[in-house]
């Protein structure tokens, strides 16, 4: 997948955006751009459709870098390197309100959490990297208009759900997702996963309006 200009000023529009503590939205954009290029009505509601696909076509590629780069032998050089600081991380994880919260409803195990720390750790550093290269790594939830990069809690969260890590068949996935040791919520089963399908992973967009209407 190659990424065009367009979609690369997009990129850096949204991570100025996220620099100055403001929600990603496609609206947001594209007043950006129109604020420089002076859009007519027709040319507005076309831009918005390319910002909505730009947006896209940056969450898929940027989730496929990083299901990429866990097969690297560079990331398991920076997992290593990150687990000298993992007893310091642990006692903060457990300082957290929201992960106790997690551990408490049984949504995830200690173990599980736990385990997590350093992996977490690489995903800050990874999505830094992309920044510095001007590419921004966004989740979304389903029917919410906002776009964000991920912090630790949603790490936690997400990386179960990378249906953004492969364009393969979802069945192909749950491959990746045991031998990538991603993590499931508590009480879900591989099997389970089988039940799911494309509804995932437009669990990650924001749903957006017909332009022509």
């Amino acid at each position: 997948m190659e990424i065009s200009d367009f979609t690369l000023q997009v990129s850096e529009i949204a991570l100025n955006i996220d620099a100055q503590g403001r929600p990603i939205t496609i609206e947001e954009i594209t007043d950006t751009l129109d604020r420089q290029n002076h859009y007519d009505k027709k040319t507005y509601r076309v831009v918005t459709q390319r910002i909505y696909n730009a947006l896209r076509t940056l969450q898929i590629f940027t989730w496929n870098l990083w299901h990429d780069y866990v097969k690297t032998p560079k990331y398991d050089s920076d997992v290593k390197l990150k687990e000298y600081y993992k007893n310091e991380e642990d006692k903060k994880t457990w300082q957290d309100e929201y992960f106790k919260a997690l551990y408490d409803k049984r949504i995830f195990s200690a173990e599980q959490i736990e385990n997590s720390i350093v992996e977490s750790l690489v995903f800050k550093d990874f999505v830094q990297e992309l920044k510095t290269k001007g590419l921004i790594l966004t989740i979304a939830g389903k029917g919410n208009n906002e776009y964000r990069v991920p912090t630790l809690h949603d790490f936690f969260i997400y990386k179960y759900q990378n249906m953004m890590s492969t364009h393969q068949v979802f069945q192909h996935q749950i491959k990746d997702f045991t031998k990538d040791g991603l993590m499931l919520p508590h009480g879900v089963e591989i099997a389970r996963l089988r039940d799911l399908s494309q509804n995932m992973i437009e669990a990650f967009e924001p749903k957006q309006e017909d332009p022509s209407k």
